[in-house]
């Protein structure tokens, strides 16, 4: 397949795009939970879980990255996006 821009041979796997577009948009989705208009959280969380797919194949379009690239990069944005929000949503221990 041709490549429509030029890339380091390197830069393939996984695909930074993809893990970046997941954790950030799987974070979103979840903070969106806590929007009280249900019609808004509907549409606000369908949106950020789409977007990750489109970044996926915008870059599988593009011959910038295989199938394997992307699907390491999904699990790398999730693994990311569930440490970030158990990081986040951890009770604080107070010490004095």
């Amino acid at each position: 397949m041709e490549h429509l821009d030029p890339a380091p041979p390197t830069s393939s796997y996984p695909s930074g795009h993809v893990g970046a577009a997941t954790a950030l948009y799987l974070v979103l989705a979840a903070m969106c939970q806590r929007i009280s208009n249900p019609v808004l959280r509907w549409v606000l969380t369908v949106i950020c879980l789409v977007i990750p797919f489109l970044v996926a194949y915008a870059r599988l379009y593009r011959g910038m990255h295989h199938l394997t690239d992307v699907l390491v990069g999904f699990l790398n944005g999730i693994v990311c996006a569930v440490l970030a929000w158990r990081y986040l949503r951890r009770r604080s221990a107070r010490y004095y």
